[in-house]
C-alpha cells in the first residue's frame, strides 16, 4: 500500500500548480468575455433608455404657419426640458396634393428654440387644412389646424 501511495503522491507539485494556473487563465478569459458582452449589451440599452427618458420631458408646438405664394413656413417651438428631433412633416390642403417638404431631416430643435420647416406646393390661404410634425420620440407629434398667416 505504501508503494502505491508513493507512486501516486510521490511526485512534486508541478502538475497541480499548472492545473491551478490553467483554471485561473480560463476563469479570467470567461470573465473577460462576459464583461465585454454585458458592457455592449447594457451600453445599447442605456442609450435607448436615456433617449426615452429625454422623450418624457420633450415638448413641441407649432407657433405660426406662414403661406407666401406657393411656399409655406411652419415655425415650431420647443418649450420642453430636452432637445427634440423632428423626423418628418406633412402639409395638407383641403383639396389636392400635400405640400412637399424642403427642410432636411432630422432637424434638431434645442430647448427653448424655434426652427422653421419649409414646404413648396403650399395651398392658397383659404385651402390650408393642417400641418403635422413628427418626432423621433414615440407618441410625440404635433398637428396644427389653425389659421395660417397669408401674404
Amino acid at each position: 500500500m505504501k508503494e502505491i501511495q508513493k507512486k501516486r503522491f510521490g511526485k512534486k507539485g508541478l502538475e497541480p500548480f499548472v492545473a491551478d494556473i490553467l483554471l485561473i487563465i480560463i476563469g479570467i478569459s470567461i470573465g473577460g468575455l462576459l464583461l465585454s458582452f454585458s458592457t455592449g449589451f447594457t451600453g445599447e440599452h442605456l442609450e435607448q433608455t436615456s433617449s426615452l427618458l429625454n422623450c418624457t420631458v420633450a415638448e413641441l408646438s407649432v407657433t405660426d404657419v406662414y403661406l407666401v405664394g406657393n411656399k409655406a413656413s411652419v415655425i415650431v417651438r420647443n418649450p420642453g426640458r430636452s432637445s427634440v428631433v423632428i423626423s418628418s412633416a406633412k402639409l395638407y390642403h383641403k383639396s389636392g396634393p400635400e405640400g412637399i417638404v424642403t427642410t432636411a431631416f432630422p432637424l434638431v430643435v434645442p430647448i427653448s428654440s424655434l426652427r422653421s420647416v419649409e414646404f413648396v406646393g403650399a395651398p392658397i390661404c383659404g385651402n390650408f387644412d393642417n400641418v403635422q410634425i413628427f418626432t423621433s420620440c414615440p407618441g410625440l407629434s404635433v398637428r396644427y389646424s389653425g389659421s395660417p398667416k397669408c401674404s
